[in-house]
């Protein structure tokens, strides 16, 4: 009998450090990304490999990547058919990433982990986006349909470093998959500031 309350209370004491007999973690990710000032709205998605060196300290490598795409309305009747036409200017940013993250655990329990983390990246972006767009109306040109002006100041491509503080959440069910979520900050050499919230799904090996 005295031998098993022992052993009892040895897996209790043991609960807190089950999960991190799984030293690694694969991720697969997607979710929401805000880019800018609010006005680009896309998704977000990407893998993580997680690596822990003390129970409550880890390294992770990530691979995301962004999109997103808008458009600048304009609308006008056609002078010869009378239909109206669609003429609104169309674009897209996309870019994809490679960070490096150090973590720590705040809470590390069996089955509910609390990460805090903060780390760097190496991010490659395109953009068809104009930085100014002017629309002249045939008023002032004289041609019977509206007319864009575009200046442009930035590249097309662009690549930039930058930081990325993160808070992480995950659940882990049997057979050591995890569920989760992670919302992020991110501001880069470039200028950009990206907002990250997503969804996780994981195994722990």
């Amino acid at each position: 009998m005295k031998k098993n309350i022992l052993i009892i209370c040895l897996l209790l004491a043991g609960i807190p450090y089950l999960a991190i007999a799984q030293k690694k973690q694969l991720q697969v990710l997607g979710g929401w990304s805000k880019h800018g000032s609010g006005d680009l709205t896309g998704f977000y998605y990407g893998f993580n490999y997680s690596k822990y060196v003390k129970p409550k300290l880890s390294w992770q490598v990530s691979f995301e990547g962004n999109m997103y795409d808008g458009f600048f309305p304009l609308y006008y009747t056609n002078p010869n058919s009378g239909v109206e036409v669609d003429g609104s200017y169309r674009y897209s940013i996309a870019g994809i990433q490679l960070g490096y993250n150090g973590r720590y655990s705040f809470v590390k329990k069996a089955n509910h982990e609390a990460i805090v983390s903060i780390g760097a990246f190496l991010r490659y972006q395109s953009s068809s986006a104009s930085d100014a767009i002017t629309v002249i109306y045939p008023i002032v040109t004289n041609l019977p349909i509206p007319v864009f002006y575009f200046e442009n100041e930035t590249p097309v491509r662009t690549v930039a470093v930058g930081a990325y503080p993160k808070i992480e959440y995950s659940y882990t069910l049997k057979k050591k998959i995890t569920i989760g979520m992670i919302a992020g900050f991110q501001f880069d050499t470039n200028g950009d500031n990206i907002m990250n919230l997503s969804l996780t799904l994981g195994k722990r090996f």
